[in-house]
């Protein structure tokens, strides 16, 4: 049996405060996710407010290696429990479909 991959990052790639402690300082905003690249991994939490542009996914894609993986947090729509308890599952479940189609 294979060995499992355990995979390191954080919760975000970009922060107030971290030029010039987690980035050099200096270092544009729009370089951040490149340098931050020799992670593996990073979770998505903007996903949770709403769905990035194809453009933006595009733009992450072009700044990371072959490999990396984002995992991005499902739309706070889905995850908060007033909206199952108002809305029928199938349309949480239609917007979760819409959202994976647009981010891949």
């Amino acid at each position: 049996m294979k060995e499992p991959r355990i995979r390191i990052g954080i919760s975000a790639f970009t922060a107030r405060g971290w030029d010039g402690t987690f980035y050099p300082r200096g270092t544009k905003p729009s370089d951040y996710l490149s340098y931050y690249a020799h992670f593996d991994i990073v979770e998505v939490d903007s996903t949770f407010y709403g769905t990035p542009k194809v453009s933006t996914v595009q733009s992450w894609n072009a700044k990371t290696p072959q490999g990396f993986l984002f995992a991005a947090k499902v739309p706070q729509l889905c995850g908060d429990e007033n909206y199952v308890a108002t809305r029928l599952e199938r349309q949480c479940f239609r917007t979760v479909l819409d959202f994976v189609g647009h981010i891949f």
